[in-house]
């Protein structure tokens, strides 16, 4: 277990790496919707049992001298799981309990809070009500409430959306309907889905500050890629009416895991002037996206490894030996290591 641990420890944290230099430009260049689905790469990463090899390109079938290659090599994971006396995998365990405790726990409060602080949404607007029979989402399933942090929509299963207890006062007819889009398309889209299986991720690596931070970003990229979803087939008139409804809903109150909120960012409002939808485009970008998702998530050629055999080292003749260590004593002030 301690083995697989840090193997996939030291993996997902080179993945998580190559998303974060390439999501900015394949947001740029290819659209946000594009950019967030890079974050698929380290997850399908650490459930990969094994990396299945690449091609050989050709400088990598160049066979290497047989005095280059070393019979003692180990892998980063065999050099950190040396003898130790801590019993990391009851660590490891007992962190993954606390975090999903704390997880529970502010679910329920913020649960909670919005029971003791909701009410029932009621609108005569023909459009809302035709808005939300489009998206299937019944009117008694949409609530006000005067936490802060609303519009947002909370839900796996059965989505509920809440609206500020203001929605009708702050924002205009149009705009109250381009929040409705805003929340329900993220329900179209899975990101709530999407966002639970990234805190799994994260209770299981809660030791990796990189999982934490691609956690934050990915909640950001789901964001900028509803928006891309909303406003690519919108008029510039719809885009401006759009945005300024974006900037009337900020709130930047923390919010759970499991709830997606109207969020204010400069980069966005930049988005939405500059995204056109293109087939091309599209097209394009998810050759680029599948080519870095092929190269992170497959080995080099053990081409070395295999020329060593031939190179004059006679592999089958090596004896595997078992043995039991009963005691062991290490000379004081003296580095000593057992393997």
């Amino acid at each position: 277990m301690l083995d697989w641990l840090i193997r996939t420890t030291l993996e997902m944290s080179v993945l998580i790496g190559v998303v974060l230099l390439a999501r900015p430009l394949i947001r740029r260049a290819f659209g946000a919707v594009l950019a967030c689905d890079l974050w698929l790469i380290p997850a399908i990463g650490a459930l990969l049992p094994m990396r299945p090899p690449r091609p050989e390109t050709p400088l990598e079938a160049i066979p290497l001298p047989a005095e280059e290659v070393t019979r003692g090599l180990y892998s980063a994971a065999e050099a950190w799981a040396e003898p130790t006396a801590i019993r990391w995998e009851a660590l490891w365990l007992a962190g993954v309990a606390a975090w999903v405790a704390l997880l529970i726990v502010r679910s329920v409060r913020f649960r909670r809070d919005l029971v003791a602080t909701a009410a029932p949404f009621v609108t005569s607007s023909p459009a809302i009500i035709a808005l939300l029979e489009r998206y299937g989402l019944s009117a008694a399933r949409v609530f006000t409430t005067t936490r802060a942090g609303a519009p947002f929509v909370i839900g796996l299963v059965a989505a509920k959306v809440f609206l500020p207890i203001d929605f009708a006062e702050r924002f205009s007819p149009q705009e109250q309907q381009w929040i409705l889009i805003h929340e329900l398309t993220h329900v179209r889209r899975r990101d709530l889905w999407a966002r639970l299986v990234a805190e799994g991720f994260r209770a299981a690596f809660w030791f990796n500050p990189l999982v934490h931070l691609a956690v934050h970003l990915l909640r950001q990229d789901q964001e900028y890629a509803c928006d891309q979803a909303v406003v690519s087939r919108c008029t510039p008139q719809e885009r401006y009416r759009y945005g300024r409804a974006l900037m009337l809903g900020t709130s930047p109150e923390p919010r759970p895991s499991f709830a997606t909120f109207f969020r204010n960012n400069t980069e966005r409002y930049a988005m939405l002037g500059k995204y056109k939808e293109s087939t091309w485009n599209t097209v394009a970008g998810m050759a680029v996206c599948l080519l870095i998702g092929v190269s992170s998530l497959t080995s080099a050629p053990s081409s070395v490894a295999q020329y060593a055999g031939k190179a004059g080292y006679n592999l089958g003749a090596i004896t595997e030996l078992q043995a039991e260590v009963h005691m062991a004593q290490f000379a004081r002030d003296t580095e000593s290591t057992l393997r």
